[in-house]
């Protein structure tokens, strides 16, 4: 059976066809801040969930990091292996909704996933993953792209969560909950 989020192994492919990205190869700022910030060793073990072509992760392994970076689209996985085949073994299909994955992590990041997921039921499960595999006191990035009535200038505004690992569970509560604003947390 195809889930909606699959959709996207579809675009990518439309995109690669034509010669082109379907982004840029910036990474993203707080990924690498967040590891500075935390101290993250180059021995900790650090899962991407959603990693497309690689951005956020190139750069963590051409500086070292061990990452095991993971996209439910096999065509954006087997594009990041075709741009950088000396880091193929660190680009895998996973799809966090449905599957489990037999290893724990001391970091988890992901960059503008959550909002690809539109049933609460997805979110959850989604979470519940990142819960399952995160070792104890342990840090989590989410990122997630939101617009709506309450974003000014009609840009897309960017929510930076760092939780650890204890408080994961809570956040079925805040899916729930009915919010009129969003604020970064710290």
């Amino acid at each position: 059976m195809k889930y909606y989020y699959e959709a996207y192994n579809q675009r990518y492919m439309i995109i690669h066809e034509k010669g082109h990205s379907w982004s840029s190869d910036i990474p993203t700022p707080i990924v690498s801040d967040v590891i500075q910030k935390h101290s993250i060793s180059k021995n900790a073990s650090i899962l991407e969930i959603g990693c497309g072509e690689g951005r956020d992760a190139f750069p963590l392994l051409e500086n070292g990091y061990d990452v095991l970076a993971t996209d439910i689209s096999s065509e954006a996985i087997n594009y990041c292996k075709y741009l950088r085949p000396d880091y193929s073994i660190h680009f895998s299909i996973l799809d966090c909704i449905n599957d489990h994955h037999g290893q724990h992590y001391d970091f988890i990041y992901s960059v503008a996933v959550i909002h690809m997921l539109v049933s609460d039921e997805d979110r959850i499960r989604f979470y519940h993953f990142i819960y399952d595999h995160l070792l104890d006191g342990r840090l989590a990035l989410f990122l997630l792209n939101i617009s709506g009535k309450n974003i000014h200038f009609g840009v897309t505004a960017i929510l930076c969560v760092l939780l650890e690992r204890q408080i994961l569970i809570l956040l079925e509560n805040i899916l729930r909950a009915k919010v009129d604003g969003i604020h970064p947390i710290d």
